[in-house]
């Protein structure tokens, strides 16, 4: 009796099985089944000839873009700004995204650009127009290509000429299906209504507002100008920095502070890290502007490409997160007391006690005496490294200068970050004060304010780990 319900289902599955043979014999099966393939090769050749088709690059002024276009269930437009975000428009409904990255500057056409403010006049007013015209070419292109692959495709499976003929028949009407959806849904006045993803999110005013950006040009020629003078700026600066090696075998580290998470600042720190071969870089804190979510991750992402030991202590603009994100980085190390060994240096730091000082520059006497408390600490840890090892420590990173003078003497050479601007000091005979200036200008929020610099200093040791030069940019 055990036995009589696995027989009962045994003789159930047969019989299943047995209805399942004789639908699949029947005429009409064959036929669904014949056209269900014809119509996912056809889709799958379409969506191929994107992929493969559809990425091409068009200088408009001096902005180099990349165009392409992929098949979406949502439709819409996307403006890719690495490593800011993201432009999100809701511009049409149907199965085709449109994208659009800015992958470079033209150093040559920014200069002549900036040099000549007619030209940057004329630009800013076309720049809409040509966007939309290269958008609505690539799309053609793409589609174009599509309908062929699907074409290619449905020959390459079927080898039969009636459902290759099938194929590039459902090929052609979803290529002119897709175009005429696109075509009928547009909304010109998503333009209006934009969504922003990554850093752009918590800085809408980086890009500005977008009704004014495209509804009159001054506050986008205005912006766009500062941007160019700057990028064209920081190239030219970067390309004719002097290597002051005294000998090949000198170790080279890079200092930055207050990042504010500027894009900007890490393309000048990523042309200098492999033009000047920099051994390490050396961070002393306010790497983000807010500490938030999207900033730790551009931050972790840019630090994991520079490719060498990125030594950082917290600023009081970053957050608890932010050392959490770097903790992930292989070559990221966040200080706090330990000793990090680069060459024949030995490295250690402590973070910022104090949180959100936003844009004041005096702290107050609790605040001063925290600082102070937390520099005593970091001291004792220096003294007891000291007499335990014979190298010493030879750099010590902290983000506040005011607790500088109790670390004096412990140590030769003591790097912080910005407070009222770039000044090297010496506090004794036996300890030189560099305290960096703005690595990301204003940052983030508020770009580059007029007058403010972006400031980062290469410092050059010896094999012995004595510091023989430094040159600011």
């Amino acid at each position: 009796m055990t036995q009589d319900p696995f027989r009962r289902l045994a003789v159930s599955v047969v019989r299943m099985q047995r209805r399942v043979n004789r639908m699949i014999r029947q005429p009409w099966t064959r036929r669904v089944a014949r056209v269900c393939a014809v119509l996912l090769t056809a889709w799958a050749g379409v969506g191929l000839g994107l992929i493969l088709f559809s990425p091409t690059e068009q200088q408009i002024g001096p902005l180099r873009i990349q165009f392409e276009t992929r098949l979406s269930f949502t439709g819409g437009s996307e403006i890719n700004i690495p490593p800011l975000g993201s432009i999100w428009l809701d511009s049409h409904d149907g199965p085709l995204l449109i994208r659009a990255t800015i992958v470079g500057i033209d150093q040559r056409a920014a200069a002549e650009l900036i040099s000549e403010p007619t030209k940057l006049d004329q630009f800013s007013d076309e720049f809409v127009g040509d966007l939309q015209y290269f958008l609505l070419r690539v799309g053609l292109r793409s589609l174009g290509a599509g309908i062929l692959m699907g074409l290619v495709l449905s020959a390459l499976v079927f080898r039969n000429v009636r459902r290759v003929a099938w194929g590039g028949a459902l090929s052609l009407a979803i290529g002119l299906g897709t175009l005429s959806l696109t075509a009928a849904t547009v909304r010109p006045e998503s333009i209006n209504e934009p969504r922003f993803t990554g850093l752009l999110v918590n800085a809408p005013a980086v890009v500005g507002d977008a009704r004014r950006v495209f509804d009159g040009y001054d506050d986008f020629s205005g912006g766009l100008s500062e941007l160019l003078f700057a990028a064209n700026s920081a190239y030219e600066r970067v390309v004719t920095v002097p290597d002051l090696r005294a000998a090949p075998d000198d170790l080279v580290l890079l200092h930055v502070s207050d990042l504010r998470s500027n894009a900007m600042a890490w393309s000048v720190m990523d042309q200098l890290v492999v033009r000047d071969r920099v051994a390490a870089v050396l961070d002393t804190g306010d790497a983000t502007s807010l500490g938030t979510g999207p900033e730790n991750q551009l931050l972790a992402s840019e630090v994991r490409e520079l490719n060498v030991p990125y030594l950082y202590v917290r600023g009081d603009q970053d957050a608890p997160s932010t050392v959490a994100a770097l903790a992930k980085v292989p070559n990221a190390r966040a200080l706090s007391g330990t000793v990090v060994p680069i060459g024949p240096l030995r490295i250690t730091g402590a973070p910022s006690p104090l949180r959100d000082l936003a844009t004041r520059k005096e702290l107050t006497e609790d605040e001063r005496a925290t600082v102070d408390a937390t520099a005593r600490a970091l001291n004792d840890r220096i003294l007891d490294y000291n007499t335990a090892h014979a190298a010493p420590v030879n750099v010590v990173l902290m983000h506040e200068p005011e607790g500088a003078a109790e670390v004096a003497g412990s140590t030769p050479l003591i790097l912080t970050g910005f407070r009222s601007g770039r000044s090297v000091t010496a506090i004794d005979d036996d300890t030189t004060l560099m305290q960096q200036g703005r690595s990301g200008s204003d940052g983030v929020l508020r770009q580059n304010a007029a007058g403010q610099h972006f400031t980062m200093s290469l410092l050059y040791f010896t094999p012995q780990g004595r510091l023989r030069a430094y040159d600011d940019l």
